[in-house]
């Protein structure tokens, strides 16, 4: 049974209960609604947290696949035996293309929890 078709039971329950006149565990169902209630709306609110948890680390992981695709591939041994490394045609532009993406590191993030956190408001209808 969900959480929202257990409230509809209650609220019933509750309805029969003060339609019969017989109000003795009303108070109990009321209290006991209302907190289950609460632990609903507390399990919606951690869901999507944890689902903008997720959007913002599958970016992060974008941007670090970026940077590493940026860094020197792995030796190739062929089946001769040889070692095949990959040497860049100019050295200084690789080294500060590198440099410049992992400072940037910090700024990307800041602008990726910033878009996941207007989105995220966004979805819930809320302002910040």
């Amino acid at each position: 049974m969900s959480g929202l078709n257990a409230l509809a039971v209650l609220d019933s329950q509750i309805a029969e209960l003060r339609a019969s006149g017989d109000t003795g565990n009303v108070e109990n169902l009321v209290a006991a609604r209302d907190y289950f209630s609460e632990l609903i709306r507390r399990d919606e609110v951690r869901s999507l947290e944890l689902e903008h948890a997720r959007r913002v680390n599958q970016r992060l992981i974008g941007l670090l696949a970026s940077i590493h695709m940026r860094c020197a591939p792995e030796d190739v041994t062929l089946t001769d035996g040889r070692v095949m490394r990959f040497v860049s045609p100019d050295p200084g532009l690789y080294w500060r293309e590198l440099s410049e993406k992992v400072k940037s590191i910090t700024e990307e993030m800041r602008r990726i929890h910033d878009e996941e956190d207007a989105a995220a408001l966004a979805r819930c209808g809320s302002q910040p």
